[in-house]
């Protein structure tokens, strides 16, 4: 359960100032749990799941927001996962360089539409080094090989020695133009929910900091000519790279608890359904040259609540940098 979120709403600096833009205010008696489809909609918040722990679990997310700031893309940059065929992972495992976690689909039809996962802000151990970064974010589109012509859109929060705990939404589209933009501070142990969707109309976003006294709620939609697709839904634990196919070191994150881990399959009339329901790969991170020694590691389906929408991630090793 969240702890009550009663703090006013707080504007966050984006990259570019001139990009945010206040959505329509919530109105003081709104009530996430019988508003109208059309209501959520109109105020852009991430669309609300049928039923089951999802809706239990967006409802408690959204009775105590008060004030949405929206925002449209600036900057650049994705790196897709690259593989690795030493690191000697166990069936339904597959071993890269920069990603520990679990995606759904490959790609062929039907796709997903809509993802969502919640995690707390991992703390960094004290000891982790200024040339070590890390990433962890909820995304469509993110595990097809490279060179695939449809779309990349992923959210959530990260950790550098000198930017800090930060939100961040990145996307790339078809025709190969990128989006990046920095969505505000944020603090180890700040409970997120990332959701990012397509609907008749475009495609959006929503990453909800839960934090009682500093949290904030950022939603806004991708840049022109993003499209839906055969898009995987993908869970993941990232180490950053410096340029193609060069990776900072893993900072030690410990471990994240990833949590509603769901998404919808692109077809008419589906809802949320749990990693455990749909076609789905485990991702290990294995490091740069060095094949057989493991640097994060996706534990199984349940090992951090009940049901198959939940799992651990662990840090294992920094591993090497190939980055200045």
């Amino acid at each position: 359960m969240f702890k009550q979120n009663t703090s006013k709403r707080v504007r966050i600096k984006l990259v570019k100032e001139s990009n945010t833009r206040d959505c329509p205010a919530l109105p003081a008696n709104f009530n996430p749990a019988t508003a109208s489809d059309q209501e959520i909609s109109h105020y852009h918040l991430s669309p609300r799941p049928k039923s089951g722990p999802a809706r239990t679990h967006w409802i408690q997310v959204h009775q105590h927001i008060r004030r949405i700031v929206c925002t449209h893309f600036v900057g650049q940059g994705p790196a897709k996962p690259s593989p690795l065929e030493n690191c000697n992972p166990p069936s339904g495992t597959t071993c890269n360089f920069n990603w520990s976690g679990y995606y759904a689909g490959d790609g062929s039809e039907p796709g997903y539409n809509e993802v969502s996962g919640n995690w707390t802000v991992p703390e960094m151990d004290g000891s982790t080094p200024s040339d070590s970064q890390y990433l962890i974010w909820a995304g469509l589109g993110g595990a097809l090989p490279k060179g695939h012509p449809e779309n990349l859109w992923q959210a959530g929060t990260g950790w550098t020695s000198s930017l800090g705990y930060f939100a961040w939404l990145e996307a790339v589209g078809p025709n190969g133009t990128f989006g990046y933009e920095l969505l505000g501070v944020v603090t180890h142990n700040d409970p997120m929910t990332v959701t990012l969707w397509f609907d008749s109309s475009g495609a959006y976003y929503e990453v909800v900091d839960s934090n009682p006294l500093t949290g904030f709620t950022v939603s806004g939609d991708a840049p022109t000519g993003f499209q839906s697709g055969n898009l995987t839904a993908d869970w993941i634990d990232e180490r950053p790279d410096c340029q193609s196919g060069s990776y900072y070191k893993l900072a030690d994150f410990r471990y994240s608890g990833w949590k509603y881990a769901d998404a919808i399959p692109n077809q008419q009339g589906a809802g949320f359904e749990p990693i455990g329901s749909l076609p789905h790969t485990r991702l290990w991170i294995g490091d740069h040259g060095l094949g057989t020694t493991r640097l994060a590691w996706a534990d199984r389906l349940s090992s951090n609540g009940s049901g198959t929408d939940n799992f651990l991630d662990h840090w294992e090793n920094l591993g090497s940098s190939q980055c200045g």
